[in-house]
């Protein structure tokens, strides 16, 4: 199943996966540019704004990106905006 056809509002609360299955988090904002992942609790999280053009797939359950962990957390790992 492709993002095109999907109510955004669905992916809010979803999990977000790396191609290789590394844990991005959970959906917290889907925009036209970014998706805004969570991962972690209290004062150890980690939050992404990810492009949607990384967007792969989505599941039913998964939002799955094009890009591995350390890419994420290289380019897309955030303090409170997005890059």
């Amino acid at each position: 199943m492709s993002t095109s056809n999907v109510d955004l509002n669905d992916l809010l609360k979803k999990e977000a996966r790396c191609t290789n299955g590394e844990d991005l988090g959970e959906v917290q904002d889907v925009d036209k540019l970014y998706v805004l992942t969570q991962k972690g609790m209290l004062n150890k999280k980690e939050r992404f704004y990810l492009p949607r053009y990384l967007v792969e797939k989505y599941d039913g359950d998964t939002l799955w990106f094009r890009i591995s962990g350390q890419e994420a957390k290289d380019s897309f790992m955030i303090a409170a905006q997005p890059p």
